[in-house]
């Protein structure tokens, strides 16, 4: 989080005391900046995170000298360090004596540096956690076993009306200003419930009455022992929701939010989540206490695959990677939480299962586009997909029609006649698996190819069409009359008309049927 610029300055005429010191790489978060001298220069120590002074002077002197809470290492010999008094002794970090072991140097520098961060951190820490809490809009406290406040946060102090100073160290009878004779003044539910948490050794939520300099005032409060690292209670924690005045917008908003029929999510200004409703627990079938305080970017890269799509309304829509094919299709909608001065605070989620309306819509549009008995795309879809996808591109078409179908249907019915539709649209899609495969209506299919190919390639492929159609109804007892018969034709202009190409394809099926029925037929201009 931090990055700091370690300066280091060595005093020394032993060049290998520098050596030592450049070798040892910088710990996370800082950075060294080394400087060596063989001459005193008093000046220059103030401008030194460390100080290693290998040169004639005494520790005390340095040490006035010094940046204040910086580290001095003087160097001596032993007989020099033995006769130093209480003072000169106190004035260094560390003595590194004379003649040097340089592998210790660097070990004792290493524990140096480990020190230093240690007391960046710990500062870094506790500038931290205030921040922190007294940016906590509800009353936070840490208090030892015998009940004496040892931490509070801003909120805390406003709410009772005394500094942090007056608080600290006081009990609950102090602060509140009530008598810890009265019964009412709330200091044995505290006692109770703070009981109560560190018998169950987690965190447990209470309603809890206290009295006040302005009367009774109730809170919903959440506390949880507080262990020190050999897992003794050293005393509790306290949060603390002032609910006395369920007239207060954050309350009625509470209300609102809970009684919504969809999940919603409340995030800050910097993408933290602050509150879920119990719809959004049930939705993403998650805990409200695993997202709070996580970042909406994370829980959203978790919960929703990375593609998005912008609905006809101008709505985000995104699909949850539920397990088991169990996804759903979200639709979010969002808009920004301002204060009355019209700062943006944060942003209102409200999130919409969608899954059903596109399960529904695309059913519709399959409905629109496709033949019902076989599952191929339609004439009307041909069309669109024509003006969408083949403008300016070489077109090649393949009529394909059922030779004696009416007698098919005439002599074992429409339900045989439906079974040759079937096996013939299986066969279209298996000779023609890269292509668009189109039933035009009776026992009419087609099937559009786009891009450069060959009239051989066409033919053979037809041709192959026809041998599987052959032997597939050969086989069957019911279509043994069946065969089928292809018109082939190819655009020469990228302009040409679909209609004209169609017709084309119909003029070559004639032929196809009039030449014997059974085969494949090119369209000829001198045919058509």
């Amino acid at each position: 989080m931090y990055c700091y610029n370690l300066k280091i300055s060595i005093f020394s005429k032993d060049t290998h005391l520098e050596e030592i010191i450049r070798s040892i790489c910088p710990l996370e978060g800082f950075k060294h900046e080394i400087e060596s001298s063989d001459i005193a220069d008093i000046s220059r120590l103030p401008e030194n995170d460390i100080l290693v002074w290998d040169l004639p002077g005494m520790p005390s002197a340095l040490r006035e000298n010094c940046k204040v809470n910086r580290a001095l290492i003087f160097c001596a010999d032993a007989d020099s360090i033995k006769n130093f008094d209480m003072t000169e002794l106190g004035a260094t970090d560390d003595f590194w004596e004379r003649p040097f072991h340089y592998d210790r140097i660097a070990i004792r520098f290493r524990h140096l540096l480990e020190k230093i961060k240690l007391a960046e951190d710990l500062y870094l820490s506790n500038t931290c956690l205030s921040a922190i809490t007294d940016n906590i809009p509800d009353m936070l406290w840490i208090k030892t076993l015998d009940g004496t406040h040892t931490f509070v946060n801003q909120e805390f102090c406003s709410i009772v009306g005394k500094n942090k100073q007056d608080v600290t160290g006081r009990d609950h009878c102090y602060i509140w200003g009530v008598s810890p004779d009265d019964p009412n003044s709330g200091a044995d539910i505290c006692r109770q419930t703070e009981d109560a948490v560190i018998a169950k050794g987690h965190r447990m939520q209470f309603t809890e009455q206290v009295k006040g300099q302005k009367g009774m005032r109730q809170f919903i409060t959440f506390k949880s022992p507080l262990y020190d690292r050999n897992h003794n209670v050293l005393g509790t924690v306290g949060y603390g929701h002032d609910i006395t005045d369920l007239e207060n917008m954050y309350a009625e908003n509470k209300i609102l939010l809970n009684s919504m029929p969809y999940a919603v999510l409340i995030r800050d200004k910097d993408g933290k989540i602050l509150e879920v409703n119990p719809k959004f627990e049930e939705t993403f079938n998650i805990l409200k206490e695993d997202v709070i305080d996580t970042f909406y970017d994370d829980w959203a890269e978790c919960t929703f695959l990375p593609e998005r799509m912008v609905n006809k309304e101008g709505f985000k829509e995104a699909v949850t990677k539920s397990p088991n094919n169990n996804q759903k299709i979200m639709e979010l909608r969002k808009d920004d939480i301002c204060d009355f001065l019209g700062n943006v605070t944060g942003q209102i989620c409200i999130f919409r299962d969608v899954t059903i309306e596109r399960q529904l819509e695309a059913q519709i549009v399959q409905n629109a586009n496709t033949d019902f008995l076989t599952g191929l795309y339609n004439r009307r879809y041909l069309y669109e997909y024509v003006q969408e996808h083949c403008t300016g591109k070489k077109l090649s078409l393949l009529s394909v029609d059922l030779d004696h179908f009416k007698n098919v249907n005439d002599t074992y019915g429409h339900q045989t006649g439906d079974e040759a539709l079937m096996i013939t649209s299986r066969l279209l899609q298996e000779c023609f698996p890269n292509d668009l495969v189109v039933r035009m209506g009776g026992d009419e299919f087609l099937i559009l190819r786009i891009g450069s190919c060959s009239i051989q390639e066409l033919e053979q492929g037809a041709q192959t069409l026809l041998d599987k159609l052959c032997s597939t109804y050969a086989a069957a007892e019911n279509l043994r009359m069946l065969s089928a018969s292809v018109g082939i034709t190819q655009s020469h202009d990228s302009q040409e008309d679909i209609d004209m190409l169609l017709k084309q394809s119909d003029i070559a099926l004639y032929q196809a049927k009039k030449n014997g029925r059974g085969r494949c037929w090119v369209y000829d201009k001198e045919e058509g």
